[in-house]
This record gives C-alpha cells, sequence and structure tokens, in this order.
C-alpha cells in the first residue's frame, strides 16, 4: 500500500512545484512598468512635467506595494525629504516636508514575504542622501500610495557627488552616470532649469 502512494505523491509534489514556479514568473512578468523605466528623463521633460523642484535631504524611503492586497503588486518608494530650497513649487506654500511615492521597478509578494527589485533604471532613496528632486502632481494612471505626489524615472533626481576644484558643488543624475554624462555644478544645473520655466 505504501508502495502504491509514492508515485502518486511524488506526481503531486511535481505538479505543485509546476503551478508555484508559473505563478511565480507570472507575477514576475507582469510587474514594473516597461514603458516608463525605458525613457530618457531628459531636462527639458523633467522640468515641464514638474509641479515642485527643489534641493531636499532624504528622511525616509520605504519600498512598498502599491496594494497589500494583490499578490505581485508593483512596488512603490514612500519618499519624505526636508526641503531645502525650491526652484519651483506651483502651490506656493513652500512646505518644509514632502511625501511622493515613487515607481521601485520591480514586484513585491506580500503574502510570501518577497520582494524582486531588478531593474537597471530604477531611481533608489538613501536616508540622508540630499539631492535636487522633480515632484509632479499625481495624475490618475500612476495611481496613489500616499499623498497626493509622485515621482518616477522619467523624473529621476540629482544627487551631490562632490565639489570641482572652483568650491562649486556637483551633481548627476542615474541616468546622466549611466550615459558616461559628466557632474554638472550646481550654479550650472539651476541656469539650465530656469531657461525652461
Amino acid at each position: 500500500m505504501a508502495s502504491e502512494r509514492g508515485p502518486v505523491i511524488a506526481g503531486l509534489a511535481v505538479g505543485a512545484a509546476f503551478v508555484i514556479m508559473f505563478s511565480v514568473f507570472s507575477n514576475v512578468g507582469a510587474c514594473g512598468a516597461p514603458g516608463l523605466q525605458i525613457s530618457a528623463p531628459d531636462l527639458e521633460r523633467q522640468v515641464g512635467y514638474s509641479s515642485m523642484i527643489l534641493y531636499g535631504t532624504v528622511m525616509s524611503a520605504e519600498l512598498r506595494p502599491a496594494d497589500w492586497r494583490l499578490e505581485g503588486a508593483d512596488l512603490r518608494y514612500v519618499v519624505t525629504i526636508s526641503a531645502d530650497r525650491y526652484l519651483l513649487d506651483e502651490t506656493g506654500e513652500h512646505r518644509p516636508t514632502v511625501t511622493f511615492s515613487e515607481y521601485g521597478f520591480g514586484c513585491a509578494y506580500p503574502f510570501r514575504s518577497e520582494v524582486f527589485v531588478d531593474n537597471y533604471y530604477a531611481v533608489e532613496h538613501k536616508k540622508g542622501e540630499k539631492a535636487l528632486f522633480f515632484v509632479a502632481k499625481t495624475e490618475g494612471f500612476l495611481g496613489t500610495l500616499e499623498g497626493d505626489w509622485t515621482s518616477f524615472a522619467l523624473f529621476d533626481k540629482f544627487v551631490f557627488v562632490g565639489e570641482d576644484g572652483e568650491g562649486s558643488r556637483l551633481l548627476q543624475s542615474k541616468w546622466y552616470r549611466i550615459q558616461g554624462i559628466e557632474p554638472v555644478t550646481e550654479q550650472n544645473l539651476e541656469a539650465e532649469i530656469k531657461a525652461l520655466f
């Protein structure tokens, strides 16, 4: 009797493994936003779509699924920054902190406690990081996780990476770094941005 159960149990195990593998790979393939992640975040587009452009420091950055109820949900960063100085603020409020959500370009499986992040262009945020942020008013197709503001790969950010030989601070975005574009001085970047208003 026991010997007859062996093949049955083995067959069930193989079937279950197939179902699990199919579920995992099908969910991974469905997550992320391929149309956004490969779009070049040129400065003109960043400025044109932004409602706020500001220097700030990352206070917190938490990677969360967009919807905890969904298995294989797209990831978002919920990022809160302390605002140091505004170049643009269409709200006129100049709030001291800004919280926005950003696509993390991966998948979260909350019911399996798994996170999958694998994207060359994904913009990451680290606590204490100082940068120039481009933030837009959330429009419907992006969806909201927290608040009414969003940023994503199209907007990127320019992080402070050092100083030049004359004491000017240098900034560089991830996209510029990937493309081999040298860091730009704070003054030159601001001049470029203001010319696009």
